[in-house]
């Protein structure tokens, strides 16, 4: 997103995200904030996500639809989620502190 690399990570039953020029600055204040697409009290248990891109690079860009896949064990079975965000910054608005 813009000149910057993203990158999410899961950590427990969320999700954690971090944002950065270059990987030789990535380190833990790289990280900008949780994203829980089911929600802070979610027990569910979460497999990592992914980004779905038009060709294998997984760049976005500013103006383009964001598309995550991402699986939760629900009763016992695994299930494989899509969630839709009209760009980045809908994306990371959604991002808490908590």
């Amino acid at each position: 997103i813009d000149t910057y690399i993203s990158t999410i990570v899961l950590n427990y039953g969320r999700f954690m995200v971090y944002k950065f020029k270059d990987f030789d600055d990535f380190s833990q204040k790289s990280f900008i904030g949780f994203w829980d697409p089911l929600g802070k009290e979610n027990k569910l248990k979460f497999y990592s996500s992914d980004v779905v891109t038009s060709d294998i690079t997984q760049s976005v860009k500013n103006d383009q639809k964001l598309l995550f896949t991402y699986s939760v064990l629900e009763a016992e079975a695994w299930i494989t989620k899509l969630i839709k965000y009209l760009n980045p910054f809908e994306f990371l608005s959604y991002l808490r502190d908590y």
